[in-house]
């Protein structure tokens, strides 16, 4: 809802961290000055676990995805498109092509992207931090969309699909497991 702000959504991930047994990195480890670090730290016998928590709160009402597509065709940039009557289409992969595909999901929503790599470096930083260990060490990203009610949840996800398989393929993102 329009009234939470993302410090609402961080304490109900404070709790869900608290209920599995884990605990905010900086109530454990001492962070030094202009040092980034994670949310959550989940220990257990056998692992560490680092994650951070990124919000996509930044709405931009104007910027749909019926309105990208609507500004696609009216410029006569859409191909195999499927028309279902009453000013409605069908968008399909072969709509696009891949150049066009990929400038969609590099620049729909960079937010998601640049979320995902300051993560990145957040949760490095974070393992560095962490006493000397023969544990295993994980970490991951968790993003959650608490703002932005132009982006559906199912093209979120497509969007993180995207950058990571592209990063981790080119062995970037070394620092985030899941």
């Amino acid at each position: 809802p329009l009234s939470r702000r993302p410090e609402d959504y961080e304490a109900v991930f404070d709790d869900y961290v608290a209920f599995a047994g884990g605990h905010r990195v900086t109530d454990t480890i001492r962070i030094p000055p202009d040092t980034q670090n994670a949310d959550y730290l989940l220990e257990n016998p056998e692992w560490d676990c680092v994650v951070e928590l990124k919000q996509v709160s930044k709405y931009e009402h104007g910027r749909t995805v019926d309105r990208y597509f609507a500004e696609l065709y009216r410029q006569g940039l859409l191909r195999a498109v499927e028309n279902l009557g009453s000013g409605k289409i069908r968008i399909t992969p072969q709509s696009l092509s891949h150049d066009q595909w990929m400038a969609f999901y590099d620049k729909f929503r960079p937010g998601v992207a640049d979320a995902i790599e300051q993560a990145n470096r957040q949760t490095r930083a974070t393992l560095r931090l962490l006493p000397q260990s023969t544990k295993r060490r994980l970490s991951g990203v968790i993003i959650l969309n608490s703002g932005d009610y132009s982006l559906p949840t199912d093209l979120l996800f497509r969007f993180i699909e995207r950058k990571t398989k592209k990063e981790w393929r080119a062995n970037h993102l070394r620092s985030i497991d899941f």
